[in-house]
């Protein structure tokens, strides 16, 4: 970047920092491409100088930017290639075909080295779209789920995979149960349907206990990915749980909520809401705080009401805190009516903290 004299501007110059008020308002945010208005009204408001981007810089990002491409391009490909083959594999499997579930195994450790050859997968915020149920993409979606957030906590390498075979297995029962569970909360349902639903954990478990290319511990997970700390879940009752136990559980939880399978469709923020009301009691505090902060609360496009009576849109996420996303807003409140109308007004929730969030509107 270099600090320019507002009179050198040029139109399509590029943002390289914000440029703000004394007291602190945006006026024009890092990456705004400017128009003559905007230097117009930049030199009304007494504003003599403003970083852009060089022409160097840019040349290093496009290279940059390109790589990021290449590599997405690439993450994709991987996670379409896995999708398809384990989908194949759970919809053709039955009990005498075990070897077709040992496939699975691969498909673990090429998505884990997609994952690796990102960090900024794991290190970064986390957007999980609201979707409809469907079983075999919630396999994969926790599998991958799963893996990261072991990452995150700095699990051993060897850990990571045998949780991510047993998300892959997890439900795996549920292909011999007849009950319907799209959408459902389970607690609605007569106790014997109820009773039938809970028995797909000790189905699935059956299904490999034999299998000798399982860990003990990748079959407890299949086993107990429906328990807690508290004794509360099923089939056992069991309240000593693993940390990869817990992981899978508290991921599953998550991923029923807000596809909808078992559970009545909930929006993300709902979903975190919950898993902080029962950390510490079900689950490990350490993987619950870990999973919000991974998971954005408010994916791109959400509408919120902020303290001010400001309305705005989701444009990007916070870098570090998954509830303070970046919001452009659209209808001004008492803190905002001041910026400029030629500005565009985004507030960096993490940063300025005098704005909360109140409520999510719906479109």
């Amino acid at each position: 970047m270099k600090l320019t004299d507002v009179n050198c501007l040029k139109e399509n110059d590029i943002i390289a920092d914000s440029v703000m008020t004394d007291d602190y308002q945006i006026l024009l945010s890092k990456g705004a491409v400017l128009k003559t208005e905007y230097i117009d009204k930049l030199k009304e408001l007494g504003i003599r100088e403003v970083y852009i981007e060089d022409e160097f810089n840019n040349d290093r990002k496009s290279s940059v930017k390109k790589a990021e491409i290449e590599i997405e391009k690439q993450y994709i490909q991987i996670q379409e290639d896995c999708a398809k083959r384990i989908t194949e594999i759970l919809k053709q499997y039955i009990y005498d075909q075990e070897e077709k579930l040992s496939g699975l195994k691969q498909s673990v450790n090429e998505i884990l080295f997609s994952i690796l050859k990102k960090p900024q997968i794991v290190q970064n915020v986390c957007e999980i779209q609201e979707r409809k149920p469907d079983i075999y993409e919630h396999t994969l979606n926790l599998c991958c789920t799963s893996m990261i957030i072991a990452l995150r906590m700095d699990m051993d390498k060897d850990e990571v995979r045998q949780l991510g075979t047993a998300a892959l297995l997890h439900d795996l029962g549920l292909r011999y149960t007849t009950m319907k569970y799209e959408n459902i909360e389970l607690n609605s349902l007569s106790v014997e349907e109820q009773e039938e639903y809970k028995k797909h954990t000790v189905y699935g478990y059956s299904a490999v206990s034999d299998a000798d290319w399982l860990t003990e511990q990748e079959k407890k997970m299949i086993l107990f990915h429906h328990e807690n700390l508290a004794g509360l879940g099923y089939p056992l009752h069991s309240d000593h749980l693993s940390v990869l136990t817990q992981i899978l559980a508290v991921c599953e939880i998550m991923d029923e909520m807000i596809c909808g399978i078992g559970h009545k469709r909930r929006k993300i923020w709902e979903v975190l809401t919950y898993l902080e009301e029962i950390k510490g009691k079900f689950y490990y505090e350490d993987i619950i705080d870990t999973i919000c902060e991974f998971i954005a609360a408010y994916p791109v496009g959400t509408k919120l009401v902020l303290n001010d009576g400001s309305v705005g849109i989701v444009v990007k996420q916070g870098e570090k805190d998954s509830r303070r996303p970046v919001v452009q807003i659209i209808d001004k409140g008492e803190k905002t009516k001041d910026i400029s109308k030629e500005a565009v007004t985004l507030i960096h929730l993490e940063k300025e903290r005098e704005f909360q969030i109140i409520k999510v509107q719906e479109h």
